[in-house]
């Protein structure tokens, strides 16, 4: 199974209603990145949104600084992106364009000083992780921040026994692990990572560690809507609490590293 962009692309498509949605519902998954956002963007950066979605966290971090540049593959998404900044009073603050984040040739070298790719996008390339992750890299000036997420292979294993109900789950997580991608849509696969797969990559691209972060990792379900808005803050602070704990790192869902370009 190789990288099909097209395949890709219409999935996302088809999808762009729901996963607008989700951007813009209280998830751990979308929060927790967020936190670490806003806890390494500056005023002055021009920033790179890769694999931005429906364009929320964009509108978070064009407030936040002075320029976002979102690329999305689904250009149904990123018409409602478009819809959400103009409805946020953003539109002059925030670029759209669709792209890949394995092909970035649109950009020149050392065009952001801070680079965002979180949720799943870089594991939709599968083969072309690194080249992907070489790409944010060469599009990032020196000591520039870049913030990347992947799906976690031990906490997707996870999820699968509390999250399904199936006779098969042993097997099936086992054909997961063993493969280390699923089908996350109809002829569409993600690849799934380890904490020292994602480093090893990000290092070999030019790049120190800054931190890492597991999203979420105490509570293991794919949304937390249905919690009272009371709650869901302390939800948040209580996860921010251990999800860098080092002996819980790759229990969650999604990986985080947060890294600083040093080649």
């Amino acid at each position: 199974m190789l990288y099909n962009p097209e395949a890709v692309r219409k999935a996302y498509d088809e999808i762009a209603d729901k996963e607008d949605g989700f951007e813009k519902g209280f998830s751990l998954r979308n929060e927790i990145p967020r936190m670490f956002i806003k806890k390494y963007l500056e005023p002055s950066d021009s920033v790179l949104d890769a694999g931005g979605g429906s364009g929320i966290n964009a509108i978070m971090m064009a407030q936040r600084s002075q320029r976002v540049t979102l690329v999305d593959i689904s250009p149904k998404v990123l018409e409602l992106a478009a819809t959400n900044i103009h409805n946020a009073g953003m539109t002059e603050k925030i670029d759209l364009t669709v792209g890949d984040i394995s092909d970035l040739r649109q950009f020149g070298d050392a065009e952001f000083s801070l680079v965002v790719c979180i949720g799943g996008t870089l594991s939709y390339v599968l083969e072309k992780g690194q080249q992907a992750i070489r790409e944010l890299v060469r599009v990032a000036r020196r000591d520039a921040i870049l913030i990347i997420g992947c799906d976690s292979k031990y906490g997707f294993v996870r999820w699968l026994f509390n999250e399904i109900e199936a006779e098969s789950q042993l097997e099936t997580a086992l054909e997961i692990y063993e493969a280390g991608k699923y089908e996350a849509a109809e002829g569409v696969f993600a690849r799934l990572y380890t904490v020292s797969e994602l480093t090893t990559l990000i290092q070999d691209a030019g790049c120190e560690i800054i931190e890492i972060a597991s999203t979420p990792c105490l509570i293991n379900s794919w949304e937390q809507s249905s919690y009272p808005v009371e709650e869901q803050r302390g939800l948040l602070e209580l996860e921010m609490k251990f999800c860098t704990a080092p002996e819980l790192l790759g229990t969650g869902h999604h990986l985080l590293c947060v890294a600083r370009k040093i080649g």
